[in-house]
């Protein structure tokens, strides 16, 4: 690695964070771990009512920013905060109980930088914990915008971003778009009207756990969003909107088991 280049390239890993003592510090350490070392974490609490605070002030680490909402605003208005109070050029996501394979960040700082592209995701591993079994989801190894409009998207938290991209954030600070898939909103937002795109590693460096116990009820609900964000900020017209949101739905079908 070209110490002299990166050393430029500070990344910021943000955690909106709500009652997640149980696995903050795993995700936590999984980033401290990190080979690559010139990354900030900003985390912000969304008023939790377990040990996740002082779970972050135990750590005790200089890299690690911990902002608090004063009353609770939900996981999208908090990582709406976040995003505004970044200054880097490249922003990580991650959340509470995810964790990351060690060289994840160094290499798609180098990737980005490479390919000179908006976006760098990986292959994950998906994880229910209630089943104890495990499944590694594949992404493409290119993703652009009418990959978007599939709903072929990469897993939030093996997302890197490069802000020099970014047309403009006022689609995710609409209120309006803040309780669908925000994530969904900023890939859009990135790839909108250009040949932008996000470039794969094509092995998984994050672990994803599925706390939830119905995959029907969440998929489905996520295919609501998806038709809500194409037809009130897309504009997608009738026709092509039901064949994005039926590729969308088959994919699913495709990648899990309903």
């Amino acid at each position: 690695m070209n110490t002299l280049i990166h050393k430029k390239q500070i990344v910021t890993v943000i955690i909106a964070m709500y009652n997640g003592a149980e696995t903050i510090e795993s995700t936590i350490n999984s980033i401290l771990e990190q080979s690559y070392k010139f990354i900030n974490i900003l985390i912000c609490d969304d008023c939790s009512s377990d040990n996740s605070i002082n779970k972050i002030v135990d750590i005790n680490n200089s890299q690690i920013t911990l902002l608090k909402n004063d009353t609770n605003i939900g996981l999208s208005k908090t990582r709406k905060k976040l995003l505004s109070s970044v200054k880097t050029k490249y922003i990580a996501f991650i959340d509470q109980d995810d964790t990351w394979k060690n060289n994840k960040i160094e290499r798609q700082v180098e990737l980005i930088e490479l390919e000179k592209c908006a976006m760098c995701h990986t292959h994950y591993n998906f994880l229910i914990g209630s089943l104890n079994t495990k499944k590694t989801i594949k992404s493409k190894s290119k993703i652009f915008y009418k990959d978007l409009l599939c709903g072929r998207l990469p897993g939030a938290s093996t997302v890197m971003i490069n802000t020099d991209f970014f047309n403009n954030l006022s689609s995710f600070c609409d209120d309006r778009y803040l309780d669908s898939i925000n994530d969904y909103v900023i890939w859009l937002d990135l790839f909108r009207n250009s040949d932008n795109y996000s470039i794969c590693i094509e092995e998984p460096m994050m672990n994803y756990l599925f706390h939830g116990n119905n995959l029907s009820a969440n998929k489905l609900k996520q295919l609501y969003k998806h038709y809500f964000i194409l037809k009130n900020l897309e504009k997608i017209k009738f026709f092509k909107l039901i064949f994005y949101v039926l590729i969308n739905f088959t994919n699913k079908i495709r990648s899990y088991i309903l």
